[in-house]
């Protein structure tokens, strides 16, 4: 059961949508996807489908402790998008991103087995993982994290990995490893090498520069805990 720990969101609050949301799309295997290293074993293993309606795929959001799901995010396949004042995400309307950890319901026993967690920004990166039979990954679905998913993180009991984009800046992924500092052991990766493109996800490179990234990644120390309240005392 992994809803042992107390559960400060109500799950009866939250909206479920029936399993037949899914009815209208078609489980197809994305080529661009495809492109980027997101095998078919991992788009079927997260029920990644195709709207050719809207030309958006499919990305179902499962409550990670129950596996309903309880949003879509639609993602564009057009070209260009900006220029046509399209959006590049649509969740489903009122679907809250910051109660969820996308994967996590997936990656569960992976990483209660490895005893660690890898939080990446986005969906894309926990699929590419998983291409890469890596079930290690859950996806914050933005930059920051709230504080629900502080206590389901916690609650994991397992090591903490933040593997935020690359033009993350080193004071954010602090204020993000102080959030579990003192209650889990928290590491960062931080590409020092120049191997990640400006906007690049650790997990947008092949296996290989992962896993270097991966072996030297940075536990957030005492030292650098007293880093960041220099920094955070030095911008009041």
């Amino acid at each position: 059961n992994h809803l042992s720990h107390n559960q400060a969101i109500n799950i009866n609050d939250i909206e479920i949508l029936d399993k037949s949301v899914l009815d209208e799309y078609v489980p197809i295997e994305y080529i661009g996807f495809l492109r980027e290293g997101i095998t078919p074993y991992a788009c079927k293993k997260f029920n990644i489908e195709y709207s050719y309606r809207r030309k958006r795929i499919i990305i179902p959001q499962k409550l990670w402790s129950t596996g309903q799901i309880i949003g879509i995010n639609a993602r564009t396949t057009i070209k260009g998008y900006e220029q046509f004042g399209i959006n590049k995400y649509s969740f489903t309307k009122g679907y809250n991103k910051s109660i969820n950890l996308y994967g996590l319901w997936e990656n569960y026993k992976s990483i209660k087995k490895k005893g660690y967690c890898c939080v990446f920004e986005s969906e894309k990166s926990v699929l590419k993982r998983y291409s890469q039979f890596d079930g290690t990954a859950v996806a914050l679905s933005g930059k920051f994290v709230s504080e629900e998913q502080k206590r389901i993180l916690i609650g994991l009991g397992v090591d903490i990995i933040i593997c935020l984009d690359n033009d993350v800046s080193i004071g954010e992924i602090y204020s993000i490893c102080e959030k579990f500092y003192g209650i889990r052991n928290v590491y960062f990766i931080k590409d020092t090498r120049g191997v990640l493109g400006k906007k690049d996800s650790p997990a947008d490179m092949g296996n290989d520069v992962y896993e270097e990234l991966f072996k030297s990644k940075i536990k957030y120390t005492d030292e650098l805990h007293k880093q960041y309240l220099k920094l955070i005392s030095k911008e009041k």
